[in-house]
């Protein structure tokens, strides 16, 4: 299997004082911006970064960007190094995964006052609250990732079955496709990081549900949290048998050896299939829906932090970040449309359909909360899938465990 080359990115920018009451003679320096991303592929995929800072000086003349790569690694630990820090060489501008925002909220700059919310109405509201909490705006949108269903043509044509619009149309095409140990019908997300907690939760979306409220289990959906467990444990007879040892990685490198008919998977695995499975025949379709059709997005957010001694300069930069052509321009690093007028331009692109079909509908893991959440979850599939809990006794332990008090990330 050719290794997956995973491209996260976090640009930095680091602007420096241009100088001030100088002589009108002296040449007046520009401002200096840093771009640090932390990227673990190639040179050849930095070339887009190249692209997005001309555009940026272009918008603001006094600037100048050079980059900085980073391990990706090293993110987490670097944010918290960050915004436990005073301003002694540090960042102005940084890049936040949108589930990590309520940890570092602390740390970064509202920027209600400072961003314009006519240009953020270009983005749909699902894209825009992602970037909120407690009531503040703390980031704009940088690069924003979907999931889709994907699947293999030849397969599901040979066992006589369309690509899947429902669940239970997803479960039929599943049994139909399954053929141990040849082919397997669904790969089925597993519990060893988060995408089968993802998984399940986007189950319980589209069958109506919610994760249990915390503090009120009297409010907690059982029969939607039932629902949501029984066809996890339904599409598990249909699976590739490493669910409980697999994480998505490996699940997407058996997909691309051709083992699995269908699975769900993000955008960046899209791009990943196409520059490096040429041979392999697969096609992406929108994830299959219940009563309510609800997608799932991650966004990452340019923020400023409160550290940062250039604060409007900094706003400036955003509002560079926010255009169109800025926003098409980022699309070349990964990620889906998500500006209103780029989701109509692409909504036909192959490429991108199956990603923003649901955009306006979907939604994001709980920021405050998913850490807990997910490793409740995850026990609790794990309880299920090896028989140690029927689907009744497995959603009466979710619905405890997670409506009790608020639970505490472990990274917190």
């Amino acid at each position: 299997m050719i290794k997956r080359l995973s491209l996260t990115l976090l640009a930095v920018l680091s602007i420096v004082d241009s100088g001030h009451c100088q002589p009108a003679t002296a040449r007046i320096p520009r401002a200096q911006v840093q771009l640090a991303i932390w990227h673990d592929g190639t040179r050849e995929d930095l070339k887009p970064v190249g692209t997005v800072t001309r555009l940026v000086q272009r918008d603001h003349s006094g600037l100048v960007l050079t980059i900085r790569v980073l391990p990706p690694e090293t993110m987490l630990h670097q944010l918290k190094q960050w915004s436990s820090q005073d301003n002694a060489g540090l960042p102005d501008i940084v890049i936040v995964p949108d589930r990590w925002l309520p940890m570092f909220a602390h740390a970064l700059q509202p920027l209600n006052a400072l961003v314009d919310g006519r240009q953020l109405q270009c983005y749909p509201p699902s894209v825009r609250e992602r970037l909120r909490h407690a009531g503040k705006l703390y980031g704009i949108p940088w690069i924003t990732r979907s999931r889709a269903l994907f699947y293999r043509p030849d397969l599901l044509q040979a066992a006589g079955v369309l690509p899947p619009k429902t669940w239970n149309d997803a479960l039929i095409a599943a049994r139909r496709c399954h053929r141990p140990p040849d082919v397997y019908g669904f790969g089925l997300a597993g519990i060893r990081d988060d995408s089968g907690a993802r998984m399940f939760l986007q189950m319980l979306w589209s069958l109506g549900g919610e994760l249990p409220v915390v503090g009120d289990p009297g409010r907690t959906n059982m029969a939607a949290l039932e629902a949501a467990l029984g066809l996890y444990r339904d599409l598990h007879g249909a699976s590739e048998p490493e669910v409980l040892a697999w994480d998505q990685h490996s699940l997407e490198g058996f997909f691309e050896d051709g083992r699995v008919a269908m699975m769900v998977a993000d955008s960046d695995f899209a791009e990943y299939l196409g520059a490096e499975c040429g041979d392999l025949k697969w096609a992406t379709a929108p994830l299959p829906a219940g009563p309510s059709a609800v997608g799932q997005i991650d966004v990452d957010a340019a923020c400023i932090l409160k550290t940062t001694r250039h604060l409007e300069a900094s706003a400036k930069v955003l509002a560079s970040l926010l255009g169109s052509e800025q926003a098409e321009a980022r699309l070349a690093l990964g990620g889906i449309p998500a500006r209103s007028d780029l989701i109509d331009k692409h909504r036909l692109d192959p490429g991108y359909a199956a990603f923003i079909a649901g955009i306006d509908r979907a939604r994001g893991v709980p920021a405050e909360r998913w850490d807990a959440a997910q490793a409740v979850i995850s026990d609790a599939l794990f309880a299920l899938l090896t028989g140690r809990q029927g689907v009744a006794e497995t959603a009466q332990f979710i619905a405890t465990s997670l409506s009790g008090p608020a639970p505490v990330a472990p990274y917190e």
